[in-house]
């Protein structure tokens, strides 16, 4: 009888703990509802690489056709299609999106999409490149009713969750594998004595951040990743020494602030930085921002003896380029925020691990 009763109340927790984690998953899972499928298809054109050519792809309508690539389709009741196909047979390049009324059609949605790749194996048997990518590249991709068959050639993006296109940044799907791969490049052509530390921050306000590589004192480096490809924002920039003390941010803004100065101090510029569309590096403002802390007589634009002693030094000189401002003109370009250095605080191996 006690045995009995021990086993029922197992069997009671065990109810219990399996009831709690479905309604967990279920609620954690959040399916999507209401995508628009030609939405969903640009989100994955809008994030190739801009440096591939576009991949020539047409919608079809032709039902014959698509019944033959996607055999029992046209059984199945739809509330959405897209087919996107080349507009020559034979490339490995193709997009199928759709949305099941009924759930219990998923699984045979996903049968006939894996059916569809093989079919794309089979034909491509004699082109032995097509063939690889049919079977290396194509997958199929579920989520709640939704269901995508996808095949696209090397170096093109096939993000990781195709339906969450509100929260997937374009492109950002492999930036971890890509620094990874930058990281170990550097490392093999680091031929300094010190050993570089890396970063990962937010510069600019997607949800990539930027690679950090730094000497620390002495040089610095910084990357993002766009569109598939990593791009070099400055390298071995210098600091720590002549009057530069480093470069700062603001997270998430996409502004990079030096200070530096020259003739020891009696000079001194403030520049910002930020990353324009082209994941290039551009000056924030269009001149110089700086000033004098000397009386600059001869106007000859280097402090020369006499000019600076503090008894000389009436007041400090404000310069936007050549244009001599106030200081209130000067303020006002100055940008605030919570601005933190860039610099390298963990080893190559630490980082990679964090990116894994």
């Amino acid at each position: 009888m006690k045995r009995s009763l021990i086993i029922f109340a197992v069997v009671v927790v065990v109810v219990g703990l399996v009831a709690i984690w479905v309604g967990v998953s279920q609620k954690d899972l959040q399916m999507p509802t209401n995508l628009n499928l030609t939405d969903v298809y640009q989100s994955i054109i809008d994030m190739q690489p801009k440096t591939k050519d576009d991949l020539v792809l047409v919608p079809e309508t032709n039902i014959e056709l698509i019944n033959s690539y996607y055999t029992g389709l046209s059984d199945i009741e739809l509330n959405q299609s897209l087919f996107y196909m080349p507009p020559i047979t034979g490339f490995a390049e193709e997009i199928c999106l759709v949305e099941v009324k009924n759930a219990e059609d998923v699984s045979n949605v996903e049968k006939i999409f894996q059916e569809r790749i093989q079919k794309g194996i089979n034909a491509s048997m004699c082109d032995a490149d097509a063939q690889i990518i049919w079977k290396s590249n194509a997958q199929v991709q579920i989520k709640g009713n939704y269901l995508c068959m996808i095949v696209l050639p090397d170096g093109y993006v096939i993000p990781k969750d195709i339906f969450n296109i509100e929260n997937n940044d374009k492109a950002g799907i492999d930036y971890p594998q890509a620094y990874a791969k930058k990281i170990n490049e550097i490392e093999q052509s680091n031929d300094s004595t010190e050993p570089k530390t890396y970063s990962l921050v937010y510069i600019n306000n997607d949800n990539i951040p930027e690679l950090i590589a730094d000497n620390n004192g002495y040089k610095i480096s910084a990357y993002t990743y766009k569109e598939g490809k990593v791009y070099t924002l400055f390298e071995d920039w210098p600091y720590g020494a002549m009057g530069n003390n480093g470069y700062e941010y603001i997270e998430k803004s996409n502004i990079i602030r030096n200070y530096n100065s020259d003739f020891a101090g009696l000079i001194k510029y403030v520049t910002y930085y930020m990353i324009d569309a082209n994941s290039d590096i551009k000056s924030y403002y269009d001149k110089e921002l700086y000033v004098y802390l000397f009386d600059d007589k001869n106007s000859n634009g280097i402090p020369d003896e006499g000019e600076y002693s503090k008894e000389n030094l009436k007041e400090y000189k404000y310069f936007y380029g050549e244009e001599e401002i106030t200081k209130q003109q000067y303020d006002n370009y100055l940008k605030q925020g919570d601005f933190k250095f860039l610099e390298g605080i963990k080893t190559a191996t630490e980082i990679i691990n964090e990116l894994k």
